[in-house]
């Protein structure tokens, strides 16, 4: 059995009375990306869900970070048990770098996702500021 998400976004175009034109690949892309199948392993999902939920994260954020990572190994070809096996013994900071890692392998530099850590401040500087 494989789960299978269809994100559709239908929406109805306003008459008009302009003539009829064809549409550009970049409209042709993009009207189809969100009708996309994605098909996983039920398994794989509940595995991998179970990491983030063990984070202590909200059901619809596991869902959403579930689904990216399972997508992304999908279009990298990483097999998702190692993943699952990597991502098991990570918490905090450093899953966050995981997960970041992972996500910006194939993005670009102006789409990066980031992670933010603690600031850590110079002793010889933070004793001359007044908090």
């Amino acid at each position: 059995m494989m789960v299978e998400t269809n994100f559709s976004n239908k929406s109805i175009a306003a008459p008009t009375n302009l003539p009829v034109t064809q549409t550009d690949v970049t409209v042709q892309f993009f009207d189809g990306y969100s009708q996309r199948a994605l098909s996983f392993n039920p398994v794989d999902y509940d595995m991998l869900a179970a990491i983030f939920r063990g984070q202590g994260l909200s059901v619809n954020v596991v869902q959403n970070i579930t689904m990216s990572i399972l997508n992304q190994a999908k279009l990298m070809n990483i097999d998702i048990k190692n993943l699952i096996k990597t991502l098991q013994n990570k918490n905090g900071t450093t899953l966050s770098q995981v997960l970041a890692e992972l996500l910006n392998s194939t993005r670009l530099n102006t789409s990066l996702v980031g992670f933010r850590t603690g600031i850590t401040t110079n002793p010889m500087v933070s004793r001359t500021i007044r908090f």
